[in-house]
């Protein structure tokens, strides 16, 4: 495991998005201190774009301003002889999309009562950096510009928090994007920042009602088979309110939602504080309780969508620390409201059998890889990692027993051509009637040229395969002719 900025070790890799890559990692200090962290390290490609280093700086410049417990805290910035990263605070939990794309997998909804958490803390974190000032008090017209649910996390504690403002835009800002370039996912842009107009926080109010509408109604709310299509969809097509969708929803809710992701910004909320007074008092009106803190964590946890980081090594070890959701590493069929590959190790997506994943994540100077084993067998002590090595036991003394059985055989088929008989020409129907059944021996690192009789040779084979050893032992050529044995010799893997 390497160390950067020489205190910082990385210990495997979480997600990777367009500009970085987040790993996790470990804080070293005096007297045996540690605290795990999160390190977004920029992709090589980029390191020598000077646009790039400057967005990467500003985000860091403008996140560690933002001090609120729903906005995930930027710790850290350092540069070292691979580059510049940032060190934020590490959360334990799933993003917005994994956590819904979990739900998609398993044909359930997320309950209303813990969505409307989720989003409510979502909205006071964008509110904080809506709010942001300068040294002097100077409002700073912070504007998120990506907000959708791949950033926003849910803890496992209940807290769900606002992350990257890698894409994110305020007057101060030391450089600009260019002019006319959009950043940010589509899907979720307003329609004004889809026109390269000029944006304000009501842009980012847009983009968070699109993720409400995602999360009551368990659809997507722009679709299309192009960007054309996709800007045909923000900018002029028709929209169903969610509970024209999903007859559950309360209209209150959602006619909440409707106004969040009106075109005409005029009409949308003017604050996310607006927003959530809005929504806080249809759920009063329709008799819905947000869930509290501690429900949220116990959805978390129960629903197993996350990373989890098993017991640390000692510094310096190549132990696998992080284990990954099973639904991350199978591929399913559907519709989910996050149609891009999961992020749970760099973009861990690939197809695979359900229960059988292999566990490996990519280190700094090499990759740390485990056995694939089905995920009931990943436990210690449980019924099917016991049946595994139940198995594996008998497997070995089979093996054991036949080759005492070749060793017996081996000696008979010997003293036989050494009595001077015609052995060697009976007929093979004999040799298949008396012997048993043959397994090639694998050769051994102690003789690796050693080899098992044909289990098709006459029974006076033994002694040829003896003569054929001895002669390339002896550095000579081995005996041509009819009594000597094919030589078994396995594949290279």
């Amino acid at each position: 495991m390497s160390l950067r900025g020489g205190r910082y070790e990385i210990l495997g890799t979480i997600a990777t998005g367009g500009m970085a890559t987040v790993h996790l990692g470990r804080a070293l200090g005096a007297g045996g201190f540690e605290r795990l962290v999160a390190v977004k390290t920029m992709h090589p490609h980029l390191a020598a774009e000077e646009e790039f280093v400057a967005m990467f700086l500003d985000e860091a410049r403008l996140a560690a301003r933002i001090r609120h417990p729903n906005v995930v805290a930027t710790v850290d910035v350092q540069q070292d002889d691979d580059g510049l990263f940032l060190v934020m605070e590490y959360i334990e939990g799933p993003s917005l999309s994994r956590l819904l794309r979990a739900l998609q997998k398993k044909d359930r909804r997320l309950p209303l009562d813990i969505g409307l958490r989720i989003f409510l803390e979502a909205l006071a974190g964008l509110h904080a950096a809506h709010e942001l000032t300068g040294p002097a008090g100077e409002p700073l017209h912070l504007i998120h510009r990506d907000v959708s649910p791949h950033n926003i996390l849910v803890g496992t504690d209940g807290i769900t928090r606002i992350t990257d403002f890698g894409v994110a835009r305020a007057a101060s800002r030391l450089a600009s994007t260019r002019t006319g370039s959009a950043k940010g996912k589509l899907t979720y842009m307003a329609p004004e920042h889809a026109r390269s107009e000029r944006l304000d926080r009501r842009a980012d109010i847009y983009s968070a009602g699109v993720v409400l509408w995602e999360m009551l109604t368990r659809e997507r709310l722009v679709r299309g088979d192009s960007d054309m299509a996709l800007l045909q969809q923000i900018t002029t097509a028709e929209r169903k309110a969610p509970h024209e969708v999903f007859a559950e929803i309360p209209p209150e809710i959602s006619a909440v939602t409707m106004r969040a992701i009106d075109r005409d910004q005029e009409k949308r909320f003017a604050t996310a504080a607006a927003f959530t007074e809005a929504l806080e008092f249809a759920c009063r009106s329709c008799g819905v309780a947000p869930a509290p803190p501690r429900e949220v964590a116990k959805f978390v946890k129960e629903l197993e969508a996350h990373i989890v980081v098993t017991e640390l090594p000692p510094s310096g070890s190549q132990k696998d620390v992080i284990r990954r959701p099973l639904m991350s590493m199978t591929s399913g069929s559907g519709h989910t409201p996050d149609h891009r590959p999961a992020t749970g190790s760099a973009g861990v997506g690939a197809a695979g059998t359900p229960g059988a994943a292999p566990e490996s994540i990519p280190a700094v100077g090499g990759t740390v890889a485990t056995v694939a084993l089905p995920a009931a067998a990943r436990s210690r002590g449980s019924p099917a990692r016991t049946a595994l090595l139940v198995g594996g036991g008998v497997l070995m003394l089979a093996l054991g027993a036949t080759g005492a059985l070749l060793a017996l055989r081996g000696g008979d088929a010997g003293a036989g051509a050494a009595g001077g008989a015609s052995s060697a020409q009976a007929p093979s129907s004999a040799v298949s009637t008396a012997s048993v059944p043959v397994v090639p021996a694998v050769p051994t690192a102690a003789s690796p040229t050693a080899s098992a009789p044909d289990p098709a040779a006459a029974p006076g084979a033994g002694a040829s395969a003896t003569a054929t050893a001895s002669a390339k032992a002896a550095g000579t050529a081995a005996p041509r002719g009819s009594g000597a044995p094919k030589t078994f010799r396995p594949k290279e893997l």
